[in-house]
């Protein structure tokens, strides 16, 4: 089968406040056929920012979005890779693969009392995959 590319893009904005979660996971999944094939994964890459503007502190510790693949195994369990990827790995078993971002939107690290934290992620994240 031929390399196929999966996307994934996030221009999300937001209003963070205590005492929701302080990331943001979103992502896209795309079923294997037939399930429990051999996928190759050829290489994983994004691009983008995070942008974090609190009210009532300041923010001393913020990161940027995280991009992963999760990968699904037919026997019901799974494992995570982490992007960039710029080696082809084959991974047997697959029934399922998730291209996922993982951004901060909340007050981890802060100083003061942060009321709200006003956010926008955006982030374009791709995976090329071949099912073998």
């Amino acid at each position: 089968m031929p390399a196929t590319w999966l996307n994934f893009y996030s221009n999300s904005p937001g209003v963070w406040q205590p005492p929701q979660d302080d990331v943001l996971e979103m992502g896209v999944d795309q079923p294997i056929t037939p399930t429990g094939a051999t996928v190759r994964l050829h290489e994983t890459s994004r691009s983008g920012y995070v942008a974090l503007t609190p009210t009532g502190g300041a923010l001393t510790v913020c990161g940027d979005a995280e991009v992963f693949i999760r990968i699904d195994f037919a026997d019901n369990t799974f494992t995570y890779l982490s992007a960039p990827l710029s080696t082809a790995v084959d991974v047997k078993n697959v029934a399922n693969l998730r291209l996922g971002i993982v951004a901060p939107v909340g007050a981890v690290g802060s100083t003061g009392p942060v009321t709200e934290v006003r956010y926008r992620v955006v982030v374009n994240a791709h995976l090329v995959y071949e099912v073998l």
